[in-house]
């Protein structure tokens, strides 16, 4: 059924593509001002929670790298008082614990209805909130534990099984 009269050729147009129908809706009426296509954002809050989970990996592969060679991992007994702050190590390690909080706030903030518990265990968003949680916490537990002892005390375990799951969760994501 073909509608005559001012508004047909605007009624077939928009039959045929639902996109060009507003535009063209806008440009049929006398005075209406069509508006830019919108441009997508340059950098989003998405992209500030991959290049932070990405740099978050980066430096644990460097904090692993700079550990002291007579660490502490397999005998720790020395009552030698150790430096806890000043070195490589140290303020990589803490850089390292601050980007994975970073790394985990921005992804509650952005991503936070990817998260659903009905989805259960098996759903990729979830495993990646959850590994990734769990290696921010380990990591952060590794810090905290190593900066108050001033004897060598065993940590690096959980630093790096945190950020072999943190590795995990992007690897999940992509």
């Amino acid at each position: 059924m073909r509608a005559d009269g001012p508004w047909s050729d605007l009624l077939a147009l928009s039959q045929a593509d639902p996109g060009l129908a507003s535009q063209n809706a806008a440009a049929a009426v006398p005075g209406a001002v069509l508006a830019p296509p919108a441009k997508p954002a340059l950098f989003t809050g998405s992209d500030v929670h991959k290049y932070l989970g990405l740099g978050t990996v980066v430096l644990v592969g460097l904090t692993a790298a700079t550990a002291p060679g007579g660490g502490c991992e397999h005998n720790c007994t020395s009552n030698t008082p150790r430096q806890t702050s000043g070195t490589t190590h140290t303020r990589l390690a803490r850089a390292t614990a601050a980007m994975a909080a970073a790394t985990v706030t921005s992804g509650l903030l952005v991503h936070w209805d990817d998260f659903h518990l009905k989805d259960g265990l098996s759903d990729p968003d979830n495993q990646h909130v959850l590994l990734g949680l769990a290696g921010s916490i380990l990591m952060l537990y590794a810090v905290n534990k190593s900066m108050h002892s001033a004897v060598p005390t065993q940590h690096a375990v959980f630093a790096e099984v945190g950020g072999a799951a943190m590795a995990v969760a992007i690897k999940l994501t992509w």
